[in-house]
C-alpha cells in the first residue's frame, strides 16, 4: 500500500481490536493535493449526508489534524496463528512493517525543489553573484601587489646633431706626437685633428628586464585586509536577498495553495446551492414551497459563481506571481504536494522554540567595522616609509651590438616618506575614526532592530496559531449548526432564509479557517527569515 507524502511523521497505534493499524500525524486536506483543481469543480457530499473530506477542518473536525487510519495490514487471525508458531512474531511483523513504510514514504520535496529553483534562477541574485566574482577579483589584485613584477622594456634611438661638445685631443696628443717624431727622425706619428661629439645619440637600442618589488608598504597590508571584508560583505548581501527570497517564494507558493482552497469553498458553497435550487423546484412543484424561494436559491447561485470567478483571478495572479518569483514561464503549473499538516505542527514547535541563527546583517555590519578600522588604521600608518627594490637585466650599445660590453644589470632602492602635506593626512584620519564610530553605532541599532522584529515575528506566529485554533472551533460550530438547520429545513421546521443564512456562515468560517492557516505559514516563515534558522541550500546559478 502507498502512503502519501504527507504522513512523514508516523506512529504507532499498536496492537488492538483485532487488527494492526498505523495511524499518521495530521495529513494534509484532500484539497491540497489538487493540482490545478481550481480548473475544474469537484463533487463534494452534503453535509447532512456526511462530512466530506473535501472541505477545510472537516476531518475529525480538525482541518490539518485530521488523521487517517489506514486498513489493517495483519488481521487478527494471522497476527494469533503466527504468534503460537513462533513468539516473536509480532515483534518481527512490527520490524517489517516499518521498513517497509520508511521505504515507502517518499520525502516532502515540492516547496523545497521550488526553493532550490528559485535561487537557482533569480535574477537580482545572479546580480548579487556577480558583484560578488567582482570583488573576489579585486581581492586577488590586492593580493597580487605583494608578488614581484616583471616588465620588458626596450627602447630604439638614433638622432643627429643638436647639443655636442669639444674634445681637444689633437691640442693634447700632438705635441707628443711632434716630439717623438724628432727622435726618431722619422714621421711615424700623424697629426690628429680634435673631435667634436653630439650629445643625441645615433642608432641606440636599449633593451631590458625590469624586477620590481614593495619591501615595506603598510597600505599594501591594509588593503588587502579591506579588500577580504568587502568579499566577505558581497558574500552576506547575497545571503541576506537569498533569505528573502526564500520567505517570499513561501509565502506565494502558500498564498497560491490558499487560493486554490478558496476556490474549492466557493465551489462547495455553490453544489450546496445547487442543491438548495433543486430542493425549492421540487417543493414549489409539490405546492410546499413558494415561488420567491426558487428566485432566490438562484440569485445566490449566481452570486457564488461570481465570487467563484473573482477566486479564480486570484489563483492566476498567485500563480503568476510564484512563477515571476523562480523566474520561470507566467503559466507554468505548479505542484501542490506540500504537508500543510506538517507545516503547521512545524510552526507550532518553532513559535516556542525557535532557535536563532547567525544573522547575515550582523555580519554585514561587523564587516563594515573591521572595514572601517582598517582604514583608521592606515592613516595612522600614512608617514611610515615605502620602501621597493628593482634589477635590471638588459643589453644596450650603438648599431645593434650585443657582447659583453652591451650587456649590464643595474639594481636600486627607492624610498618614500611623505613629509608635510597640507594636513590632509590628519583629516582623512579624523574622518576615518568618525566613519568607525558610525560603523559601531549602525551595529548596536542593528543588533535592536532584529531583536525587535524576532520578538514581533513570534508574537504575531503565537497570535496567528490562536486566531487558527479560534477559527477551527468556529467551523465546527459552524458546520454542527448547519447540519441542524438543513435538517430542520427539509423537514419543514426551519424556513428557507434560516438555510441560508446557516450556508453562509458555514462557507465564512471555512474561508476563515483558510485564511488563517495562511496567515499561519506565512508567519512562521517571517519567524525563519528573523531567526535565520532556515538551512539556505547550496544551489548554482543557471
Amino acid at each position: 500500500m502507498f502512503i502519501s507524502a504527507d504522513s512523514i511523521h508516523l506512529r504507532w497505534i499498536a496492537f488492538q481490536a483485532g487488527f494492526f493499524s498505523i495511524q499518521p500525524e495530521a495529513p494534509r486536506p484532500k484539497q491540497w493535493d489538487k493540482v490545478n483543481s481550481h480548473q475544474k469543480r469537484l463533487p463534494v457530499k452534503h453535509p447532512t449526508k456526511g462530512v466530506s473530506s473535501d472541505l477545510p477542518g472537516v476531518q475529525s473536525q480538525m482541518g490539518d489534524e485530521a488523521c487517517i487510519r489506514w486498513p489493517a495490514f495483519f488481521p487478527a487471525p494471522l497476527l494469533a496463528l503466527g504468534a503460537r508458531i513462533f513468539p516473536g512474531f509480532r515483534r518481527l511483523a512490527a520490524v517489517f512493517l516499518m521498513v517497509a513504510l520508511a521505504l515507502s514514504v517518499p520525502a516532502q520535496q515540492s516547496l523545497d525543489g521550488y526553493i532550490e529553483q528559485g535561487l537557482s534562477n533569480n535574477l537580482v541574485l545572479r546580480e548579487r553573484v556577480l558583484s560578488l566574482a567582482q570583488a573576489q577579483s579585486l581581492l586577488q589584485d590586492a593580493k597580487s601587489l605583494f608578488l614581484p613584477s616583471l616588465n620588458l622594456s626596450s627602447s630604439y634611438t638614433s638622432g643627429q646633431g643638436g647639443r655636442y661638445f669639444n674634445f681637444p685631443v689633437g691640442d693634447i696628443v700632438n705635441p707628443v706626437y711632434t716630439a717623438l717624431n724628432q727622435l726618431m727622425e722619422s714621421n711615424a706619428f700623424q697629426q690628429i685633428e680634435n673631435s667634436q661629439s653630439y650629445l643625441n645619440p645615433r642608432n641606440l637600442y636599449d633593451v631590458h628586464v625590469r624586477t620590481s618589488m614593495p619591501l615595506v608598504n603598510t597600505d599594501l597590508i591594509y588593503n588587502r585586509r579591506m579588500q577580504e571584508e568587502q568579499v566577505s560583505m558581497k558574500e552576506y548581501e547575497a545571503d541576506i536577498f537569498r533569505r528573502d527570497l526564500v520567505r517570499d517564494i513561501k509565502s506565494a507558493y502558500f498564498n497560491y495553495l490558499s487560493s486554490l482552497e478558496a476556490v474549492e469553498i466557493y465551489a462547495n458553497a455553490a453544489d450546496l446551492l445547487e442543491e438548495s435550487v433543486r430542493v425549492n423546484q421540487s417543493l414549489r412543484e409539490n405546492g410546499k414551497a413558494l415561488p420567491a424561494n426558487v428566485i432566490r436559491a438562484e440569485n445566490e447561485l449566481r452570486s457564488m459563481e461570481s465570487q467563484i470567478s473573482a477566486a479564480q483571478n486570484q489563483v492566476n495572479k498567485a500563480a503568476q506571481y510564484f512563477n515571476f518569483l523562480l523566474n520561470r514561464p507566467l503559466d507554468s503549473p505548479i505542484d501542490t504536494g506540500y504537508a500543510i499538516s506538517a507545516g503547521i505542527e512545524h510552526a507550532q514547535r518553532e513559535s516556542a522554540f525557535a532557535e536563532t541563527g547567525a544573522r547575515e546583517e550582523l555580519k554585514l555590519m561587523e564587516s563594515s567595522v573591521n572595514m572601517s578600522n582598517y582604514a583608521v588604521r592606515m592613516r595612522e600608518w600614512a608617514f611610515a616609509p615605502k620602501i621597493h627594490a628593482f634589477v635590471d637585466l638588459g643589453s644596450q650599445a650603438e648599431d645593434w651590438v650585443v657582447d659583453d660590453l652591451s650587456r649590464y644589470y643595474l639594481f636600486g632602492l627607492s624610498l618614500d616618506v611623505p613629509v608635510f602635506h597640507g594636513g590632509r593626512n590628519s583629516r582623512a584620519l579624523d574622518r576615518a575614526r568618525l566613519d568607525l564610530d558610525l560603523s559601531r553605532n549602525r551595529l548596536q541599532l542593528m543588533n535592536r532592530q532584529l531583536e525587535l522584529s524576532e520578538n514581533a515575528s513570534r508574537d504575531n506566529l503565537s497570535a496567528a496559531i490562536q486566531q487558527m485554533q479560534s477559527a477551527r472551533t468556529q467551523l465546527s460550530s459552524a458546520e454542527a449548526y448547519f447540519r441542524l438547520i438543513d435538517n430542520g429545513y427539509r423537514q419543514g421546521v426551519n424556513t428557507f432564509i434560516e438555510f441560508l443564512d446557516a450556508r453562509s456562515q458555514l462557507t465564512s468560517s471555512r474561508l476563515s479557517l483558510n485564511v488563517r492557516i495562511l496567515e499561519v505559514l506565512s508567519a512562521h516563515a517571517s519567524l525563519e527569515r528573523e531567526t535565520a534558522s532556515f538551512t539556505l541550500p547550496q544551489t548554482a546559478l543557471k
